[in-house]
């Protein structure tokens, strides 16, 4: 059984969504505070071993999951909605639970483009050493927004309807 979806979609507002890497509102989220300045985002953070994939080292999706919301970020903040359509990410080193991180996010691509290159990097602050890398490719549009809402706003009155006729 398919899980329900929201007939609306909240904006690309950090204090509307519930976005697991960075709203507060998330209980189950990691709640990590980016600042950006123009091209450029960052945060520092240190995540809890609760998100653990082998004992005492962060899993590998939550890395993926930072990396791609600190580089999202670079957008939203500026009210552009952004998809990720591509991401590479390297592993270097591990990222243990419980230590203070870096994650660093630029812009390197695209700057008069729908189609935007960016790079991330995950920090660690005591040894200075790159512990995850990723670039990505962000696809940036409102009509893009509004067609996925539309949709999701089609499909949820269509299963409405024949659920309505189930009864």
């Amino acid at each position: 059984m398919q899980k329900a979806r929201p007939a609306v979609l909240p904006s690309m507002n950090q204090q509307n969504d519930n976005c697991f890497v960075c709203s507060p509102d998330n209980p189950a989220g990691l709640h990590i505070h980016f600042d950006v300045t123009g091209d450029k985002c960052h945060a520092q953070f240190c995540v809890g071993p609760e998100f653990d994939g082998y004992r005492g080292i962060t899993h590998g999706g939550i890395q993926a999951a930072i990396l791609d919301d600190a580089m999202a970020n670079i957008f939203c903040r500026s009210g552009l909605p952004a998809f990720t359509v591509d991401m590479h990410i390297q592993y270097r080193h591990p990222m243990f639970s419980d230590r203070l991180y870096r994650v660093d996010a630029e812009l390197v691509r695209g700057h008069e483009s729908r189609i935007k290159t960016t790079h991330g990097c995950i920090t660690d602050t005591t040894t200075g050493e790159t512990v995850t890398e990723a670039t990505a490719t962000f696809l940036i549009g409102r009509i893009l927004l509004n067609t996925v809402r539309s949709d999701i706003q089609h499909e949820c009155k269509q299963e409405e309807k024949e659920a309505g006729k189930g009864k």
